[in-house]
C-alpha cells in the first residue's frame, strides 16, 4: 500500500454510528480547523459495495493535488471520510458525526442514492450544502446538488440507443424497487412509448438478494434482445447477468456508469464483452482529459481502479468541489468560507468543461444534461456514441 493510502487509511477512522449529539453545522461549520476548509463524505469503505469506494479515493486525490499545490488561497482542505458500508441504516449516524462532531462546512461526494436519501432532509435542516455522488433525481434539492446524470435520463438514453442505434425493438427492463431503480425504469418506458413500443417485461429485483435465478427466468421468457438494468451497481448487475447466462439467455445488456468497473468484468468472467453498453456523463481514461486524470490517480491513489465509472465520477466531483470552494473563498475575501457562503456559490454555479457537460445549478440542482454511450470491448470501455443531450 502506498504512503498516500496509508495516510488515508488512518484518516478514515469511523466513530460510533449511534452518536446523537447536537450543535455544529449550518453557518457555524465554517471550518473548525482554523485556516483549514473542513469538508467530508461517506462511502462504502467496506461491505459488499466496497468496489464503489474507488470514487471517494479519487475525490480525495483531486483534493490532495490542490493541497500539495498550496491549497486554495493558502487554505488547505481537510477531507474527512466515514464508512457507511452503503447501508442507509448506518448513514445517518456517520453523517451526524461529520456535521455535529467534525463540523464540516459541506459534503463533497457522499456516495449512493439510497444512503443519501436517508440523510437528505437532515442535511438540509442543518443547512449543509452537498455535492452528491448519486443519480436519483429526487435527491436534488435546495442544499443537495447532483453531478451524475439523473437515472431517468440514463434509462431513457439506453432505451433510445437500443431502438435507434442498435435497431432493437424488443426491450426489457430490470430494476430495483426504490427511488433509483424506478426513476431509471420510468425514463426507459417514456422513450419506448414515444417510439410506439412497450417494454416486453419490467422485472423487479432486490439489491440485497444473492440469487437472481427467478429474475433471469422472467427475463428470458420476455424474449427481449436488449435488457436494460441502468441503476444496478456492478455486484448486482453481475449476479443478474450470470443468472441469465447460466440458463442460456444472452441478450445485449444496457447498463450505466454505476456498473462500469472491473468488478462487473470479473464477476461475469468476461462473458459480456462486446454485449454490454454503458450510459455515462463522464470521460474515459482513453480520452485526452483522461490522461491528466490518470496521471493524478497514479500519483495520489495508485491502488484504485482507474478505468471505472465510480472512480471517474469521484474524481470529477473532486474537481467540481475545488472549483466551488475556490469561488466561495473569493466571495469570502480570501477567508475560510462558511456553509452559507458555499451554499450561495453552489446555487448559482454552472459547469461545462472537459470533465462534465451541462451542469447548471442556477436553474435546477440536478445532474449533467449530457452523456455518452460506451461499449465494453476487449476489456476496455470504448466510445460507441459521443456525448449528446439526455433524451
Amino acid at each position: 500500500m502506498s504512503k498516500k493510502l496509508v495516510g488515508l487509511t488512518v484518516a478514515l477512522t469511523t466513530l460510533s454510528t449511534a452518536l446523537a449529539g447536537c450543535g455544529g453545522g449550518g453557518d457555524s461549520a465554517s471550518g473548525a480547523g482554523g485556516d483549514e476548509i473542513v469538508i467530508g463524505a461517506f462511502s462504502p469503505l467496506s461491505g459488499p459495495a466496497v468496489s464503489a469506494s474507488s470514487g471517494i479515493y479519487a475525490t480525495k486525490a483531486a483534493l490532495d493535488k490542490v493541497n500539495d499545490a498550496g491549497g486554495i488561497d493558502g487554505h488547505k482542505i481537510k477531507f474527512i471520510i466515514k464508512d457507511d458500508q452503503f447501508d442507509p441504516a448506518k448513514t445517518p449516524g456517520v453523517t451526524r458525526e461529520l456535521v455535529e462532531t467534525d463540523r464540516v462546512s459541506m459534503l463533497c461526494g457522499p456516495q449512493g442514492s439510497v444512503p443519501f436519501g436517508a440523510v437528505k432532509d437532515y442535511l438540509a435542516a442543518r443547512k449543509i450544502p452537498t455535492i452528491v455522488n448519486a443519480g436519483a433525481p429526487t435527491l436534488a434539492g435546495e442544499y443537495s446538488y447532483l453531478v451524475s446524470s439523473p437515472f431517468d435520463g440514463v434509462g431513457a438514453m439506453l432505451a433510445q440507443f437500443a431502438v435507434e442505434d442498435l435497431d432493437i425493438d424488443k426491450v426489457a427492463i430490470a430494476y430495483s424497487d426504490d427511488a433509483l431503480g424506478t426513476s431509471a425504469r420510468d425514463g426507459a418506458v417514456r422513450i419506448l412509448e414515444a417510439d410506439g413500443l412497450e417494454p416486453l417485461g419490467e422485472i423487479k429485483y432486490d439489491i440485497t438478494a444473492t440469487d437472481f435465478s427467478s429474475q433471469a427466468i422472467q427475463l428470458k421468457a420476455t424474449g427481449a434482445d436488449f435488457v436494460s438494468i441502468p441503476a444496478a451497481q456492478a455486484n448486482v448487475a453481475g449476479l443478474v447477468i450470470n443468472a441469465a447466462e447460466k440458463i442460456g439467455y444472452k441478450p445485449i445488456w444496457g447498463l450505466s456508469y454505476a456498473a462500469q468497473n472491473k468488478t462487473l468484468v470479473d464477476v461475469t468472467k468476461g462473458a459480456i464483452d462486446g454485449r454490454a453498453y454503458f450510459a455515462t456523463p463522464y470521460i474515459t481514461e482513453e480520452s485526452e482529459t483522461g490522461a491528466e486524470y490518470a496521471a493524478t490517480l497514479a500519483e495520489y491513489a495508485p491502488d484504485v481502479e482507474v478505468n471505472s465509472g465510480a472512480t471517474i465520477a469521484g474524481y470529477t466531483i473532486g474537481e467540481l468541489c475545488v472549483d466551488v470552494l475556490t469561488k466561495a473563498v473569493e466571495a469570502a475575501d480570501g477567508e475560510v468560507p462558511t456553509s452559507a457562503q458555499i451554499q450561495e456559490t453552489l446555487s448559482s454555479y454552472t459547469a461545462d468543461n472537459d470533465y462534465i457537460q451541462g451542469i447548471d445549478w442556477s436553474d435546477e440542482p440536478d445532474g449533467a444534461a449530457a452523456a455518452q454511450i460506451l461499449q465494453l470491448k476487449d476489456g476496455k470501455y470504448v466510445e460507441s456514441k459521443p456525448f449528446a443531450p439526455l433524451p
